[in-house]
């Protein structure tokens, strides 16, 4: 079974990590919580990285969210 896991680390509160089982669902709570934490709007910037499903950074202190695919219970 694959999982989709959003990491969201913001400087000023604890690790946010919320599991999804969608590449969708994990993708949008990661877009919403970079709208709710980000003082600067206009400073979200999205960008590809190799492999992530999704990456948005939202302050020049490298405040970001991440969206990674796993597999439930994958011993390797």
């Amino acid at each position: 079974m694959k999982l989709y896991i959003a990491h969201c680390l913001d400087r000023h509160i604890d690790p946010v990590i919320r599991v999804f089982d969608t590449a969708q669902g994990a993708i949008d709570f990661a877009k919403k919580f970079v709208q709710k934490e980000a003082r600067h709007p206009e400073s979200i910037s999205e960008e590809t990285v190799r492999g992530w499903l999704y990456h948005a950074s939202y302050s020049s202190e490298g405040d970001h969210v991440y969206v990674t695919e796993t597999t439930l219970n994958d011993a390797s």
